[in-house]
Protein backbone atom coordinates (compact mmCIF):
# COMPACT_ATOMS: atom_id res chain seq x y z
CA UNK A 1 0.00 0.00 0.00
CA UNK A 2 1.27 3.49 -0.98
CA UNK A 3 1.06 6.35 1.58
CA UNK A 4 1.43 9.69 0.04
CA UNK A 5 0.48 11.54 3.59
CA UNK A 6 2.20 10.13 6.62
CA UNK A 7 0.76 12.87 8.88
CA UNK A 8 -1.66 10.06 10.14
CA UNK A 9 1.37 8.04 11.60
CA UNK A 10 3.29 11.20 13.10
CA UNK A 11 -0.63 11.76 15.00
CA UNK A 12 -0.73 8.49 16.29
CA UNK A 13 -3.90 7.44 15.00
CA UNK A 14 -2.26 4.75 12.14
CA UNK A 15 -4.02 1.46 12.49
CA UNK A 16 -1.60 -1.41 13.52
CA UNK A 17 -1.28 -3.67 10.35
CA UNK A 18 -0.89 -0.50 8.37
CA UNK A 19 2.25 -0.20 10.34
CA UNK A 20 2.86 -3.59 10.22
CA UNK A 21 3.05 -3.27 6.24
CA UNK A 22 5.15 -0.36 5.98
CA UNK A 23 7.73 -1.74 8.59
CA UNK A 24 7.44 -5.11 6.30
CA UNK A 25 8.06 -2.88 3.15
CA UNK A 26 10.86 -0.95 4.99
CA UNK A 27 12.93 -4.06 5.59
CA UNK A 28 12.68 -5.49 1.94
CA UNK A 29 12.71 -2.36 0.31
CA UNK A 30 10.57 -1.44 -2.73
CA UNK A 31 9.97 -5.03 -4.32
CA UNK A 32 11.16 -5.15 -7.71
CA UNK A 33 13.02 -2.03 -7.71
CA UNK A 34 15.46 -2.29 -9.68
CA UNK A 35 14.13 -4.87 -12.34
CA UNK A 36 11.65 -1.44 -12.55
CA UNK A 37 13.93 1.29 -12.68
CA UNK A 38 15.56 -0.48 -15.35
CA UNK A 39 12.47 -0.70 -17.14
CA UNK A 40 11.68 2.70 -17.12
CA UNK A 41 14.96 3.82 -18.52
CA UNK A 42 14.34 3.24 -22.70
CA UNK A 43 17.48 1.95 -24.00
CA UNK A 44 17.50 -0.98 -21.41
CA UNK A 45 13.91 -1.73 -21.31
CA UNK A 46 14.74 -2.60 -25.00
CA UNK A 47 17.03 -5.40 -23.47
CA UNK A 48 15.04 -7.33 -21.19
CA UNK A 49 12.35 -9.67 -22.61
CA UNK A 50 9.39 -11.11 -21.13
CA UNK A 51 11.64 -14.06 -20.07
CA UNK A 52 14.26 -11.69 -18.14
CA UNK A 53 11.87 -10.09 -16.06
CA UNK A 54 11.56 -13.71 -13.92
CA UNK A 55 15.47 -13.25 -13.20
CA UNK A 56 15.76 -9.84 -12.63
CA UNK A 57 12.99 -9.91 -9.52
CA UNK A 58 15.82 -11.43 -7.98
CA UNK A 59 18.34 -8.39 -8.26
CA UNK A 60 19.00 -6.27 -4.96
CA UNK A 61 20.95 -4.58 -6.00
CA UNK A 62 23.84 -2.60 -8.35
CA UNK A 63 26.89 -0.87 -8.11
CA UNK A 64 29.60 1.03 -9.78
CA UNK A 65 32.89 1.83 -9.25
CA UNK A 66 35.80 3.39 -11.44
CA UNK A 67 39.00 0.91 -12.42
CA UNK A 68 42.40 2.68 -12.70
CA UNK A 69 45.32 1.02 -14.32
CA UNK A 70 44.05 -0.16 -16.79
CA UNK A 71 41.39 2.46 -16.58
CA UNK A 72 37.43 2.00 -17.14
CA UNK A 73 34.43 1.10 -14.86
CA UNK A 74 32.84 -2.27 -13.50
CA UNK A 75 29.18 -2.82 -12.97
CA UNK A 76 27.91 -4.93 -10.21
CA UNK A 77 24.38 -6.63 -10.33
CA UNK A 78 23.59 -8.61 -6.89
CA UNK A 79 21.13 -10.80 -7.32
CA UNK A 80 19.69 -13.05 -4.37
CA UNK A 81 19.28 -16.58 -4.41
CA UNK A 82 17.21 -17.64 -7.51
CA UNK A 83 16.53 -20.60 -8.97
CA UNK A 84 17.98 -19.23 -12.51
CA UNK A 85 21.15 -18.99 -11.83
CA UNK A 86 24.41 -20.07 -8.97
CA UNK A 87 26.12 -16.71 -8.32
CA UNK A 88 24.79 -13.85 -6.58
CA UNK A 89 26.77 -11.37 -7.79
CA UNK A 90 27.04 -10.37 -12.11
CA UNK A 91 30.01 -8.73 -13.16
CA UNK A 92 30.71 -6.24 -16.35
CA UNK A 93 33.83 -4.05 -16.46
CA UNK A 94 34.64 -1.79 -19.50
CA UNK A 95 38.14 -1.00 -20.28
CA UNK A 96 38.65 2.21 -21.77
CA UNK A 97 41.72 3.90 -23.70
CA UNK A 98 42.81 7.49 -23.34
CA UNK A 99 43.21 9.28 -26.42
CA UNK A 100 41.92 13.15 -26.24
CA UNK A 101 38.26 11.06 -25.24
CA UNK A 102 37.76 7.79 -23.84
CA UNK A 103 37.50 5.07 -26.06
CA UNK A 104 36.52 1.80 -25.52
CA UNK A 105 38.88 -0.91 -25.57
CA UNK A 106 37.18 -3.92 -24.66
CA UNK A 107 34.38 -5.37 -22.18
CA UNK A 108 34.72 -8.18 -19.95
CA UNK A 109 31.33 -10.18 -18.60
CA UNK A 110 30.53 -12.72 -15.87
CA UNK A 111 30.26 -16.13 -17.47
CA UNK A 112 26.56 -17.30 -15.89
CA UNK A 113 26.48 -20.54 -14.55
CA UNK A 114 23.08 -21.62 -15.33
CA UNK A 115 20.33 -24.22 -13.64
CA UNK A 116 19.53 -26.86 -16.01
CA UNK A 117 16.69 -25.80 -18.29
CA UNK A 118 16.45 -22.30 -17.14
CA UNK A 119 19.23 -20.23 -19.17
CA UNK A 120 17.53 -17.09 -20.43
CA UNK A 121 20.06 -16.54 -23.24
CA UNK A 122 19.01 -19.75 -25.33
CA UNK A 123 16.13 -21.47 -26.23
CA UNK A 124 16.31 -25.06 -27.19
CA UNK A 125 14.54 -26.51 -29.52
CA UNK A 126 13.76 -30.69 -30.36
CA UNK A 127 12.90 -31.68 -33.79
CA UNK A 128 11.95 -34.41 -35.45
CA UNK A 129 14.23 -35.78 -38.13
CA UNK A 130 13.15 -35.65 -41.82
CA UNK A 131 12.02 -39.26 -42.96
CA UNK A 132 14.11 -41.82 -41.96
CA UNK A 133 13.83 -45.32 -41.90
CA UNK A 134 13.15 -45.92 -37.87
CA UNK A 135 10.43 -45.18 -35.93
CA UNK A 136 12.50 -45.19 -33.17
CA UNK A 137 14.74 -42.19 -33.96
CA UNK A 138 15.45 -39.92 -30.99
CA UNK A 139 14.56 -36.49 -32.24
CA UNK A 140 17.49 -33.26 -32.72
CA UNK A 141 18.20 -30.88 -30.19
CA UNK A 142 18.84 -27.64 -31.25
CA UNK A 143 20.10 -25.00 -29.53
CA UNK A 144 20.06 -21.22 -30.66
CA UNK A 145 20.71 -17.97 -28.87
CA UNK A 146 17.89 -15.58 -27.83
CA UNK A 147 17.53 -11.78 -27.05
CA UNK A 148 17.88 -11.44 -23.31
CA UNK A 149 19.13 -8.68 -21.09
CA UNK A 150 21.78 -11.07 -19.33
CA UNK A 151 23.40 -11.39 -22.72
CA UNK A 152 24.61 -8.10 -21.55
CA UNK A 153 27.40 -10.38 -19.83
CA UNK A 154 28.63 -11.91 -22.62
CA UNK A 155 30.34 -8.81 -24.72
CA UNK A 156 31.43 -9.28 -28.22
CA UNK A 157 35.17 -10.35 -28.02
CA UNK A 158 38.09 -8.40 -29.94
CA UNK A 159 40.71 -10.45 -31.68
CA UNK A 160 44.18 -10.29 -30.61
CA UNK A 161 47.01 -8.02 -31.90
CA UNK A 162 48.21 -11.47 -33.94
CA UNK A 163 44.59 -11.64 -36.22
CA UNK A 164 46.15 -8.76 -38.25
CA UNK A 165 44.54 -10.17 -40.88
CA UNK A 166 40.46 -8.99 -39.90
CA UNK A 167 37.93 -8.86 -42.92
CA UNK A 168 36.92 -5.11 -43.63
CA UNK A 169 33.01 -5.64 -42.71
CA UNK A 170 33.81 -8.44 -39.81
CA UNK A 171 35.81 -5.42 -38.26
CA UNK A 172 33.19 -2.82 -38.71
CA UNK A 173 30.66 -5.43 -37.04
CA UNK A 174 32.28 -5.94 -34.51
CA UNK A 175 32.95 -2.05 -33.64
CA UNK A 176 29.43 -1.51 -34.41
CA UNK A 177 28.26 -4.54 -31.52
CA UNK A 178 30.99 -2.89 -29.36
CA UNK A 179 29.48 0.56 -29.02
CA UNK A 180 25.65 -0.95 -28.85
CA UNK A 181 27.13 -3.01 -25.60
CA UNK A 182 28.77 0.29 -24.58
CA UNK A 183 25.60 2.27 -25.01
CA UNK A 184 23.67 -0.41 -22.55
CA UNK A 185 26.16 0.00 -20.38
CA UNK A 186 26.21 3.40 -19.89
CA UNK A 187 22.57 4.07 -18.53
CA UNK A 188 23.42 1.51 -16.01
CA UNK A 189 25.84 3.90 -14.91
CA UNK A 190 24.53 7.29 -15.61
CA UNK A 191 20.54 6.69 -15.05
CA UNK A 192 19.76 3.69 -12.89
CA UNK A 193 22.85 2.86 -10.24
CA UNK A 194 22.61 6.38 -9.20
CA UNK A 195 19.00 6.32 -8.23
CA UNK A 196 18.96 6.55 -4.32
CA UNK A 197 17.94 3.87 -2.54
Amino acid sequence: MYIEDHSFIALGICPLNLLLELSYTADKGVPEFWLNAMKTNEVLAEEISERDEGALKYLKDIRWCRIENPEGFKLDFFFDPNPYFKISVLTKTYYMVEDDEPILEKAIGTEIEWYPGKCLTQKIFKKKPRKSGSKNTKPITKTEKCPSFFNFFNPPQIPGDDDDDIDEDVAEELQSQMEQDYDIGKPVIWDVARLPV
